[in-house]
């Protein structure tokens, strides 16, 4: 039989029903009333966000595709910059790390990544030789001051790979370039101004620098990982030191034959053999500035040959010096003309992201 309740009983159930939908869970007091407990009760330790603060949107919109990414200008100006940086990046010759004293100390930068030291010295040993044939004067004095550079730089270069931490995977041929051939140039150069005992003393420090460096580049290329792409060109200046020193030792003989001589051509047949050998391997890679390490041993090889043809003599002697000639020259010519492709084409492509 049903009995309807009091209202008492009705208005007290309604009550609770009314407590148990408003209250929250665990809550077991009124949630309008007070809290006496509350300012006993510890503050949490980050502090909520101000409800009036305005929260600063986030920059990514449509990019114009149906893609989320910048918005347009903001876009633009990115492309532009990042191409900037790649431009500048590319007409870097490849290096082993960050040198001592360079401009931005504190700037991170992958192993490998820089540039080769500046060839000012030893082109500038290889001009005064040859201006001190007419005018001895001007022709000696750039040769001592070019010749006091590369000692200065050298001695840098030396100092900060002592001093610094430096990884083996970030060593590469073009350590020779600063330590061995800039000696064994300034020995070549002494001996045509006629002064011998700086000329051995030349020669003797790149031989040294040779000996040292010229076991720990092949010792890295075996026993550790492949060098990054843009540093592969720098391994023909591995084979350069031999040439480089033959035409030094034909400086200081004045030409003549000797049992150094023919150690040094031995050793330069079977680099330049192994360069012959990487053909396939230098044609595979992208073109980059990288490149132009390849000149200096073309250079000096084609030089080296010479002095051997002359010394050989013979009916076909022209001919193979021509042909030797030709050879340096259409290596080194290509090398220019992409070199100019290259920084035309990447000036295009920023003028062309600075207009969209």
């Amino acid at each position: 039989m049903f009995v309807r309740p009091s209202a008492a009983r009705r208005t007290d159930r309604g009550a609770r029903a009314r407590d148990r939908t408003i209250r929250p869970p665990g809550c077991r007091s009124d949630p309008f009333r007070p809290d006496p407990g509350a300012a006993r009760r510890p503050r949490p330790a980050v502090e909520p966000r101000h409800p009036l603060r305005p929260v600063r949107p986030r920059r990514h919109l449509d990019d114009g595709r149906g893609h989320p990414g910048h918005s347009g200008p903001d876009r633009r100006r990115a492309l532009v910059r990042g191409a900037g940086r790649l431009d500048r990046c590319d007409r870097q010759l490849p290096a082993a790390e960050p040198e001592p004293g360079r401009r931005h100390p504190g700037r991170p930068r992958p192993p490998g990544s820089g540039r080769v030291r500046d060839p000012r010295a030893v082109s500038g040993m290889l001009i005064g030789t040859h201006f001190a044939a007419s005018t001895p004067l001007a022709g000696h004095i750039l040769v001592v001051a070019c010749m006091g550079l590369a000692v200065v730089l050298g001695a840098r270069f030396v100092a900060g790979l002592a001093a610094g931490n430096r990884n083996i995977d970030a060593v590469h041929a073009g350590y020779l370039l600063p330590t061995v051939a800039v000696f064994l140039i300034l020995g070549q150069s002494a001996a045509g101004a006629g002064w011998t005992g700086l000329s051995v003393a030349g020669i003797g420090v790149g031989v040294l620098f040779w000996l040292l460096l010229g076991t720990i580049v092949p010792a890295r290329m075996v026993f550790r990982p492949a060098l990054p792409a843009a540093l592969v060109p720098t391994f023909a200046i591995f084979s350069a030191p031999p040439a480089v020193a033959g035409n030094a030792w034909f400086a200081f003989t004045g030409g003549r034959l000797d049992t150094i001589q023919y150690l040094l051509l031995g050793t330069f047949v079977l680099l330049i053999a192994v360069q012959a050998a990487l053909i396939g391997t230098y044609w595979r890679l992208p073109f980059t500035l990288g490149f132009w390490a390849f000149t200096f041993t073309v250079a000096s090889s084609g030089t080296y040959a010479l002095h051997w043809l002359k010394l050989a003599g013979g009916p076909a002697q022209p001919f193979w010096g021509y042909l030797s000639l030709t050879l340096v020259t259409v290596i080194i010519g290509s090398i220019a003309g992409r070199s100019v492709n290259l920084l035309v084409r990447s000036r295009s492509s920023v003028s062309a992201l600075a207009r969209a």
